[in-house]
C-alpha cells in the first residue's frame, strides 16, 4: 500500500511540474515558465545536430534566460541540451552578464520571442 501511495504522489508531482510550452512566432522557440529569476525557453532544432563537444546528437535545448527588452540584451543563465531519446546530453550554468545577441541567431530569436511575449502580457 505504501509503495502504491508513493507511486501516486510521484505521478502527481511529475504532472504538476510539466511545462506547457507556448509556441512563439519565431521558428523552434517556445516560451515556458516565467519566474522572478527569469523565463524558460525551449528551442527545438529543425533536425538533431551535434553541438560543440557533444558525442550524441541534440534535438532540443532548454534555456533559462533574463532579458532587457528596452536595450535588446539577453542573459543566458542556464542551458540543458537533450538527446533524441530525451536524455540529458549537457547541462551548463553561465556567468551572469547581459550581451547583445548575434543578428539572425537563435539567441536573437529567443530575445525577440521573450520580449514579444512580455509585451503581450502588459
Amino acid at each position: 500500500m505504501k509503495k502504491l501511495l508513493v507511486c501516486f504522489l510521484l505521478c502527481i508531482s511529475s504532472a504538476s511540474m510539466a511545462t506547457n510550452w507556448i509556441p512563439s512566432k519565431y521558428p523552434g522557440v517556445y516560451i515556458g515558465r516565467v519566474t522572478n529569476q527569469g523565463i524558460w525557453i525551449r528551442y527545438v532544432y529543425p533536425q538533431p545536430i551535434y553541438l560543440q563537444g557533444d558525442i550524441e546528437k541534440t534535438s532540443y535545448s532548454i534555456y533559462k534566460v533574463k532579458t532587457d527588452c528596452k536595450n535588446d540584451l539577453l542573459n543566458v543563465v542556464q542551458s540543458t541540451d537533450y538527446q533524441e531519446d530525451g536524455s540529458i546530453a549537457r547541462n551548463q550554468n553561465y556567468p551572469t552578464g547581459f550581451f547583445e545577441p548575434i543578428p539572425d541567431s537563435v539567441g536573437e530569436n529567443m530575445l525577440k520571442a521573450v520580449c514579444s511575449y512580455k509585451s503581450s502580457k502588459k
